[in-house]
């Protein structure tokens, strides 16, 4: 963990594992079909399947919302892949799928923590702000080749 890239590389796996795990124990059911841990709402993943993963992802779940999620990311791969041609680099498609990863599971690790109001969101807003200052110095490690 000698550069700030692979810090958020394992940050992101982290946040990632966190979702799952969260999506996991709120999916958890009796016999009977009723939820063994009762929750009014499961952030995260759970339950998915092939018509809900891109909502339950990104935590869109409007069609609207979803199309404009869709549009931002297919729009951003075809900007990096036009850059990765003129660069004759793969770093731009590195830096779009990094990117897309790394913020959808803070996006949902944050609505996970704010549920239910027990982590004050001066705490959140601190780990936000260390969050962007890690994303950028991960992007410039992953520019400069020192990632």
């Amino acid at each position: 963990m000698n550069t700030f890239f692979r810090i958020a590389i394992y940050l992101s796996v982290v946040m990632i594992f966190f979702n799952l795990v969260i999506g996991f124990v709120g999916g958890l059911t009796n016999v009977d079909g009723d939820p063994i841990f009762p929750v009014a709402d499961t952030p995260g993943i759970g339950n998915v399947n092939e018509s809900s993963i891109l909502g339950e992802v990104t935590g869109l779940e409007d069609p609207n919302m979803n199309a404009l999620w869709v549009s931002v990311v297919g729009g951003g791969i075809l900007v990096a892949v036009v850059l990765s041609i003129l660069t004759r680099s793969v770093v731009p498609i590195g830096i779009h799928i990094f990117s897309t990863v790394f913020w959808t599971a803070y996006i949902n690790c944050n609505s996970i923590l704010s549920t239910g109001n027990f982590i004050p969101s001066g705490f959140l807003s601190i780990f936000f702000v260390g969050t962007i200052f890690l994303f950028i110095a991960a992007l410039i490690g992953m520019l400069t080749g020192s990632g």
